[in-house]
C-alpha cells in the first residue's frame, strides 16, 4: 500500500512538473518561450543575459511571451541563418539580411518565411497603427504573390550615402571633407592618408562582401552632384538585375555590364595599386565601424541616416565626420533589406507577432534591445540624450547594438552628439523623401531559383575581389560576366521583365 502511495506521489509530481514547465504563467497568462535571432554589427555583446532578462520582466507581464536572445556576428550571421532553416532549427522570429542566405528574397525563394497576414490581424494591431503613422506603404513592399512575409525595421528609409572619415586626423592634416564631390577628389584625400598615415588603411570596404563601393546599393555615385539611382526590385543576392531610375525605370538591364560599375572598379583598382585599400577586404568579415575602433582604418563609403556622425563616433569610439552624398529614393530594397519575420517552421508564430507587435511599439523593449542597461550601459545627458556612463567606451561597454536593428527605431532615445528632436527631423524626412515607381515590386526568384543559385556562386567567386580593387578588372570583369551568362543571368533578367511588365499592368 506504502508503494502505491510512493508511487501515485511521484507520478503527480511529475505531471504537476511537466504541466508547470509546459504551462508557466505570470497573473494567469501562459507563458510562451520564443528564440529571437539577431545579428550583432560588432562582436557579440557580453552584456546580453542582463538585457534578455530585463525585456522578459516586460513582455512575460504584458503579453505572456519570454524571449532567448540569440545575437551572432554580422560575418557569419548569413551562413548560420541558412543552416538553421534548413535544419529547422529552433528559431521563431529573425531578422534578414540585405543579401545571401538570411536575404529577404532568398528566403521568401525558399519558402522559409510565414504568411503573417492572419497573425498580425489578430496580434498585430498596435503595429499596424504604428506602421501607417511612419509611412503608409511599408507592408506592401514585403508581399510576395499577395502573402506578408515579414515586417521592415521602422528605422530611417531616408537612406542617405556618406563619405565617412576619422574627424581628428581631417583635422590634423587640414581636410575639408565638405570640400569632396567626386571620386577624384577621394583620391587626393587617399594620397594624402597614404603619406601620413602608412600604417593605415585609407578607405575600408563597405561590409564583409569587400567592396569599397557599390551602387547596386540605390545610388551610383561618381560625379556627387549626379548621382544615379538604382533599383533593385526587391532581390539584393546577387544585385543583377537592376533598373535605372534616371533613364528607363522600367527595363531591366545587367548592372554589373554597365558604363556606371566599370567606372567604379576602376577606380577601386586605382586606388588598390596605390596601396590604399584595406589588403584584407577579400577575407574581412568584420564592418568598417570595427576596423575603424581597432585602428586599421581611416574613411568608408556608408549608407546611414540623420545623425550619422554621432552614431558612428558612438560604434567607433572615435569622432567621425560625415559627406553627405545624396538620398537613395525609397524602393522596395529600401524596405526589404532588414526586415523581422517568422520562419514557416515555426510552432510559435502567434508568441512571435505578439513580441512582434510589442517591440514596435513598446519604447521600453526597443530601447533596451539597442543601449542595453540605463546605468550601465548609458546615462541620460542633461540636453535629454544619452552617452556611455563616465569610464565606459565602445570598446568596454557590455551591450550597445546599432540603432536600426529592433523594430521601431523613431521611438528611441537620441544619442549624444545630435540633436534632440532628432527622431522627429528622421520621420519628417522619411515622408518627404523621393519614392522609385517600381516600390511595392519584389521579384518572385522561385522561376529561375536554379539560375539565382549558380550566380550566386559566380557572385562570391568574383565580386569581393573585382570591387575591392585586388583584381584587375580589365581582365577579370569579362571572366566574371561571362560566368553569369553561363549561370543565366539573361534568363533570370528575361524572368524579371517579365514579371515587372505584370506588375505594372496590374499596378
Amino acid at each position: 500500500m506504502k508503494r502505491i502511495i510512493l508511487i501515485i506521489i511521484v507520478l503527480t509530481s511529475i505531471v504537476i512538473s511537466g504541466c508547470t514547465k509546459k504551462d508557466a504563467s505570470i497573473n494567469g497568462m501562459r507563458v510562451t518561450e520564443i528564440t529571437v535571432m539577431a545579428p550583432s554589427m560588432g562582436p557579440v555583446p557580453s552584456g546580453v543575459p542582463e538585457v534578455e532578462a530585463a525585456v522578459n520582466a516586460v513582455s512575460e507581464r504584458e503579453i505572456g511571451v519570454k524571449i532567448k536572445l540569440i545575437f551572432l556576428d554580422v560575418g557569419s550571421y548569413s551562413d548560420q541563418m541558412g543552416l538553421s532553416m534548413s535544419s529547422q532549427e529552433k528559431v521563431d522570429l529573425l531578422l534578414t539580411l540585405p543579401a545571401g542566405p538570411a536575404g529577404f528574397a532568398m528566403m521568401t525563394s525558399q519558402n522559409q518565411l510565414m504568411d503573417i497576414g492572419d497573425l498580425v490581424n489578430q496580434y498585430g494591431q498596435d503595429l499596424v497603427k504604428a506602421t501607417d503613422e511612419v509611412m503608409s506603404g511599408f507592408a506592401d513592399a514585403l508581399r510576395v504573390n499577395g502573402k506578408l512575409l515579414g515586417i521592415s525595421g521602422f528605422y530611417d528609409k531616408a537612406l542617405m550615402s556618406h563619405y565617412a572619415a576619422r574627424k581628428d586626423l581631417l583635422d590634423k592634416y587640414g581636410i575639408s571633407i565638405e570640400d569632396i564631390t567626386n571620386l577624384d577628389d577621394i583620391t587626393a584625400v587617399l594620397a594624402k592618408f597614404k603619406e601620413a598615415e602608412p600604417a593605415m588603411s585609407g578607405i575600408l570596404p563597405m561590409d564583409v562582401d569587400g567592396a569599397v563601393m557599390d551602387s547596386a546599393g540605390g545610388l551610383c555615385l561618381i560625379d556627387f552632384d549626379k548621382p544615379v539611382p538604382i533599383d533593385l526590385m526587391g532581390e539584393t543576392r546577387v544585385k543583377a538585375a537592376v533598373a535605372f531610375l534616371n533613364k528607363d525605370p522600367y527595363r531591366v538591364v545587367n548592372w554589373y555590364n554597365s558604363d556606371e560599375f566599370k567606372t567604379l572598379l576602376s577606380y577601386a583598382r586605382k586606388w588598390y595599386l596605390a596601396g590604399y585599400v584595406y589588403k584584407d577586404s577579400t577575407i574581412n568579415n568584420e564592418m568598417p565601424e570595427e576596423l575603424v575602433k581597432s585602428n586599421k582604418g581611416i574613411t568608408w563609403f556608408t549608407g546611414s541616416e540623420i545623425g550619422v556622425e554621432a552614431n558612428k563616433s558612438a560604434q567607433t569610439g572615435y569622432p567621425i565626420r560625415a559627406k553627405e552624398l545624396a538620398v537613395t529614393p525609397l524602393s522596395t530594397n529600401s524596405l526589404n533589406k532588414f526586415v523581422w519575420a517568422i520562419p514557416s517552421y515555426s510552432k510559435e508564430g502567434a508568441a512571435a507577432m505578439k513580441f512582434m507587435n510589442l517591440m514596435y511599439t513598446n519604447a521600453k523593449i526597443s530601447n533596451l534591445l539597442t543601449f542595453g542597461i540605463e546605468g550601465r550601459d548609458y546615462v541620460g545627458r542633461d540636453d535629454g540624450t544619452i552617452g556611455y556612463p563616465q569610464g565606459v567606451t565602445a570598446q568596454t561597454v557590455p551591450y550597445h547594438m546599432a540603432e536600426f536593428l529592433f523594430g521601431n527605431q523613431f521611438m528611441l532615445k537620441v544619442w549624444e552628439g545630435n540633436p534632440p528632436d532628432l527622431r522627429q527631423q528622421a520621420l519628417a524626412k522619411n515622408r518627404a523623401m523621393q519614392v522609385s515607381p517600381l516600390l511595392g515590386f519584389t521579384m518572385d526568384t522561385t522561376p529561375v531559383q536554379n539560375e539565382l543559385m549558380s550566380m550566386s556562386n559566380v557572385f562570391v567567386q568574383y565580386y569581393g575581389a573585382l570591387t575591392s580593387g585586388s583584381v584587375d578588372p580589365g581582365e577579370n570583369l569579362p571572366i566574371f560576366l561571362k560566368a553569369l551568362d553561363e549561370a543565366g543571368v539573361e534568363r533570370f533578367i528575361a524572368e524579371a521583365q517579365r514579371q515587372l511588365d505584370a506588375w505594372r499592368k496590374e499596378n
